[in-house]
């Protein structure tokens, strides 16, 4: 059984938390009066990549709406006492068990790979702050070894390692 939802799933779903925003905004925004009735951008989750191009648009004198298919936050506690973080991933009330494929093969992932899921967990977060809930924003960058094996399969000279750091 394949437990991702489909593109039109959830491009539905935050159709309606868009629309639940514009029928109830004093719920699902910190709506006031003076709200325009049209924005410049819209940004599609508030995770470690939306907040970021949100905030930068927005200094740069746009109006932005930014939609989150969560809830503002999960349980309480694990998110005032940091050392209880790791709960986060299995909060029933912001958790979306994802299962992926990076391999047409299954025996490449190795332990990790969960027959009835016909995949790997790969845990996302529908919250304010997306996915930096699940993992205190703590960031491990990608080994130099990984970006040349990347570049030596795909062949694009972009993912050296020197050249990612810029990004």
């Amino acid at each position: 059984m394949n437990t991702i939802p489909s593109r039109r799933h959830v491009l539905s779903g935050l159709a309606g938390a868009g629309a639940a925003t514009l029928l109830h905004p004093g719920v699902a925004s910190a709506a006031n009066a003076d709200e325009p009735d049209e924005v410049d951008y819209v940004v599609v989750g508030s995770g470690p990549g939306g907040s970021p191009v949100a905030a930068r648009l927005a200094e740069a004198g746009f109006t932005v709406a930014v939609l989150e298919a969560g809830p503002a936050h999960g349980n309480q506690t694990y998110y005032k006492i940091p050392a209880l973080w790791p709960r986060t991933v299995s909060d029933p009330q912001v958790r979306w068990d994802y299962y992926i494929r990076h391999y047409s093969d299954a025996s490449k992932h190795g332990e990790q790979f969960v027959p009835e899921q016909d995949g790997v967990l790969y845990p996302r977060s529908a919250t304010i702050g997306g996915c930096t809930t699940h993992h205190a924003m703590v960031t491990i960058n990608a080994s130099p070894d990984d970006w040349r094996s990347l570049q030596d399969a795909t062949g694009d000279r972009t993912f050296h390692p020197d050249r990612m750091w810029e990004h």
